[in-house]
């Protein structure tokens, strides 16, 4: 009786890696399907910067300022990804979280919009320090929108190299409301990533369980597939 609970152990084990492997596969497949993300190429795939979808209704990102003087400048591109089902706005601020010797006065932050041409801010931190730029973001077909951002830092004005042992940081943060929360979705870049990790996981862990107990299993179950016992009287061993 222990021979057969043993075989039927290891087919059933089998045929879950078996089940697991083709649902990868099929996860693997959608995610890599131009159609099912949308238009955009795998170079903006990789390039996606931030993304809000279910459960993170808000993203950021911190920029450290040291060491710049007149004539430098810092250049920093985004791309942020919404995976919504609605119509939602799409908030946007800056916040000083330090600015040693006056710097957030004279230096300079330019947001840009490159994906609807428009310039969001362009001012010294110290006026943008927790300023909220709002924009909508409509509902379509792919269930997310992606928007281009070039964020320019620069003095504007002759300081020599006064700030040059001076330090900022500020942090710029994406964000939509507590309500629009509930219409954000999971992320095919992120959350199916996950799923397929966790599915390969566990393929990982039944193959090492198999190994572990292998002097537990017999050949034949490894043969190929019979569900039929052919053994009639095995039937009534109980």
């Amino acid at each position: 009786m222990d021979n057969k609970k043993n075989k039927r152990i290891s087919r059933a084990l089998i045929l879950l890696i078996i089940i697991l492997l083709a649902a990868a596969i099929g996860f693997s497949i959608g995610e890599d399907n131009p159609d099912a993300r949308d238009a955009l190429n795998d170079d903006v795939q990789n390039q996606i910067s931030l993304e809000l979808r279910s459960k993170k209704p808000q993203v950021s990102d911190t920029i450290e300022v040291s060491g710049m003087k007149e004539g430098d400048t810092m250049v920093v591109p985004y791309i942020v990804r919404v995976n919504h089902t609605a119509a939602m706005d799409l908030f946007f601020r800056i916040d000083v979280e330090k600015a040693t010797d006056g710097i957030d006065q004279d230096l300079n932050i330019k947001v840009y919009d490159t994906t609807s041409n428009k310039v969001i801010f362009d001012d010294n931190f110290k006026d943008l320090n927790n300023q909220v730029y709002k924009e909508e973001k409509t509902a379509n077909a792919s269930k997310k929108n992606d928007t281009r951002y070039e964020v320019t830092i620069y003095f504007d004005g002759p300081v020599g190299d006064r700030y040059q042992n001076s330090e900022l940081t500020a942090t710029l943060n994406w964000y939509v409301s507590d309500d629009a929360a509930d219409d954000l979705i999971m992320s095919r870049s992120g959350d199916v990533k996950i799923i397929l990790y966790a599915f390969i996981a566990v393929v990982v862990l039944i193959v090492v369980i198999m190994v572990v107990f292998r002097d537990r299993l017999k050949e034949s179950a490894f043969k190929p597939l019979d569900f039929e016992d052919n053994d009639e009287e095995d039937k009534y061993i109980e």
